[in-house]
């Protein structure tokens, strides 16, 4: 939540290109394997992190986003909705764009609900 609201203040145009970018090749590889799948949903979050302009909060995204991968790779690779991933980043991006904190705050509940579904469940 924190890198998106400091994304928000801080993203230049050509950050969020680059988000927009990683949507992009997401939609274009949507039915490719896992792994070129889980690449670009990674780098949309990673450019996220940059444009937060924090080595720290990009650190723990990415240490975050690893373990994530780790422990519920099945369902990333086999159950998660790509449809559903690429709609809910374009949400975000939206309200990056916005630079509106509320807007920012429910994109990321929003974002961040479905994962959480998938913990709560166990994968």
């Amino acid at each position: 939540t924190r890198i998106a609201l400091r994304s928000a203040e801080r993203a230049t145009a050509d950050d969020f290109a680059d988000m927009r970018l990683q949507i992009e090749l997401l939609e274009k590889y949507r039915k490719s394997s896992p792994s070129k799948r889980i690449h670009h949903d990674h780098l949309f979050h990673y450019s996220m992190g940059r444009a937060a302009r924090s080595a720290l909060l990009s650190h723990y995204q990415h240490e975050i986003m690893e373990q994530l991968y780790s422990r519920a790779q099945e369902y990333f690779d086999h159950y998660e909705d790509v449809d559903v991933v690429i709609a809910l980043h374009r949400e975000t991006l939206k309200a990056l764009e916005s630079r509106i904190a509320a807007r920012v705050l429910k994109a990321i509940d929003h974002h961040l609900k479905s994962l959480e579904d998938v913990v709560a469940t166990g994968g």
